[in-house]
């Protein structure tokens, strides 16, 4: 509310550039706090509109990735990893940002990539893209994306560890988890959760399977109590991995089925889908019935 009030200010006494800023940091800080995805997309739709009609075309680079993440997320596609469809053409907006210096406008590109390669499990996209946003907490210096970043880049570093075994990727991913405890110490509404399920990856890595078991419900708890659908989902399908690997499918099946309902809540359609198409086979019937749309 402060911001879209902020919004409303700027427009009122002229300043507009500073208005469409108000309106970007609006809607993508409700898409990373877990507002319901087709609010958020009609409102980045309409912010969207008035950065074109007054003209504004730097924060309209920035929002545009995220408003085709938001899609990716919401709507089936052939390549829900790559930034192109109903809001841009990732090519197009990539070749722009690099000819116009817009440095800031290709890292969130490369970021809102990060995320949506993690999410749908194609790590090896996810690895690249670490590459190309290492300046990224530099460039969004002070935003809460930089904690959304450092969150996924974090899981990333763990996901390549545990299937890689090289250690560069284990040593990246305690880097990141390092960052993640110290925000947490000063914003435990944004960050807390986010670090108890980087502590679950880290036990789970290092199969202790009662510390991993204890850190995963205690993420999936206090991403509810933060508000923080998609985290709860998240910690919820991590956790479901984990427990399949150490034998456990009973509770696999139960905290996928969680995961699945979760991400059909956020409104994430298309990341349910994935989920049925990979790990429908590990979950019981009945946990079918009630969450999976087979």
């Amino acid at each position: 509310e402060p911001l879209l009030r902020s919004h409303r200010v700027g427009m009122e006494y002229g300043d507009i550039e500073y208005a469409m800023y108000c309106s970007f940091n609006y809607c993508i800080h409700s898409f990373q706090c877990g507002v319901k995805l087709k609010q958020v997309e009609e409102d980045m739709r309409i912010h969207e509109r008035n950065m074109i009609e007054n003209g504004q075309d730097t924060p309209l680079s920035i929002l545009l990735p995220f408003r085709q993440a938001v899609l990716n997320l919401m709507e089936p596609s052939t390549n829900p990893t790559k930034l192109s469809g109903e809001a841009m053409d990732e090519d197009k907006m990539l070749q722009m940002a690099q000819e116009r210096k817009n440095s800031l406008s290709e890292s969130y590109i490369y970021a809102n990539r990060l995320w949506l390669a993690y999410l749908f499990g194609d790590y090896d996209l996810a690895s690249q893209m670490l590459e190309k946003t290492a300046n990224f907490p530099v460039a969004a210096q002070g935003k809460f994306e930089v904690c959304t970043y450092t969150f996924y880049s974090c899981l990333t570093g763990f996901a390549l560890y545990s299937e890689t075994k090289k250690k560069k990727w284990k040593k990246h991913a305690m880097k990141e988890m390092k960052k993640m405890k110290k925000w947490s110490k000063y914003a435990p509404g944004n960050c807390s959760h986010k670090l108890l399920l980087l502590q679950g990856e880290k036990a789970a890595l290092s199969d202790n399977i009662v510390m991993a078991r204890r850190l995963f419900d205690s993420a999936v708890n206090c991403a509810k109590k933060n508000g923080f659908v998609q985290d709860e989902a998240l910690s919820y399908e991590r956790a479901a991995t984990h427990f399949y690997r150490f034998g456990d499918q009973t509770s696999a099946s139960r905290y996928l089925a969680r995961a699945h309902a979760l991400w059909l809540d956020w409104g994430a359609t298309a990341k349910a889908d994935q989920l049925n198409r990979d790990c429908a086979s590990l979950v019981s019937p009945a946990r079918k019935r009630e969450s999976f749309k087979l």
